[in-house]
């Protein structure tokens, strides 16, 4: 999970199922951004929160822009 800095209002988190979502903490609803059939370990957000960088059990990090 990571919260950008400058997002108040947005969590952004990976799940066990490989999907990488942003949580609204103003609206309490959650939208995917990405989605991988690979467990997710890592987040992580610019200041910004215009880029996500994820990372997977396998190996792979995606990012998100």
């Amino acid at each position: 999970m990571d919260w950008p800095k400058d997002r108040h209002n947005e969590l952004v988190f990976g799940l066990a199922e490989g999907k990488v979502k942003t949580g609204i903490l103003k609206t309490n609803k959650s939208g995917t951004l990405y989605s991988t059939d690979v467990f997710c370990v890592s987040v992580s957000a610019t200041p910004q929160g215009d880029s996500i960088c994820s990372g997977h059990l396998d190996g792979s990090i995606i990012t998100f822009n």
